[in-house]
């Protein structure tokens, strides 16, 4: 279980299949040519070309992929230059790229490296592509996905089921689902009134503590339930 700040205080989400994204890694080695700032001419500017890549890898989102394909692509680090009057002879880039289907998933790389080296190519820079495999998709067994949702109604009533859709957040959890079935659960714990409406990972994140205890109580009905079935 995690909460979740997409999901209302007080609700639980346990649907069936896919809930989470694969979570994949990207890593963007930028080298120019430094030079000083007034004479650009001379040297080729990792920063401007990096800029460029930031732009340019959303064309995998926007133009290389069907809609109906979920893909992220995000910058998260973006690293060059040294001095204000330099233009930078190095930069880096990191990010994340999250999909949904296995099949896009093996394709990305080779898309990602196609895109960064012609633009390294048009600018006159060397890039160095690197991929790192992370987490598979989180995807929730139906029959233990049913046994949470009866622990929820036992416990919290009717109402406190979530209809949430799933998220391309991505869970190392699913390494554990993998191997033996099980369910991950969204307790919610989004509440306006006690500032608990900002997104996963935001520097403003906070919860509405009141939900840990009924989480809790989730978790162990679902345990209970299990154990009886067997």
């Amino acid at each position: 279980a995690h909460i979740w700040s997409e999901v209302d205080a007080g609700t639980v989400s346990c649907a069936p299949g896919q809930r989470m994204a694969n979570t994949d890694w990207f890593h963007i080695d930028i080298e120019g040519v430094s030079a000083h700032g007034s004479m650009p001419h001379k040297g080729v500017d990792a920063v401007v070309v990096g800029a460029e890549m930031v732009n340019g890898l959303q064309v995998l989102v926007s133009r290389d992929v069907s809609p109906f394909d979920p893909v992220v692509v995000t910058v998260g680090e973006f690293h060059g230059g040294e001095a204000r009057n330099i233009m930078a002879g190095h930069a880096y880039l990191s990010g994340t790229v999250r999909t949904w289907t296995e099949k896009l998933r093996r394709e990305v790389p080779d898309r990602l490296e196609r895109i960064v080296s012609k633009m390294g190519h048009a600018f006159g820079a060397k890039v160095k592509f690197t991929f790192e495999e992370g987490n598979a998709g989180l995807s929730n067994d139906p029959v233990c996905a049913e046994v949470a949702r009866r622990a929820v109604v036992d416990m919290l009533g009717k109402s406190a089921v979530s209809d949430y859709r799933g998220t391309l957040s991505g869970e190392d959890f699913s390494e554990y689902l993998n191997i033996v079935p099980g369910v991950f659960c969204f307790v919610g714990t989004r509440n306006p009134e006690v500032g608990a409406s900002h997104p996963q990972h935001s520097c403003h994140f906070t919860i509405d503590e009141s939900v840990l205890a009924k989480g809790s109580m989730v978790a162990a009905q679902w345990a209970c339930r299990m154990l009886a079935a067997e």
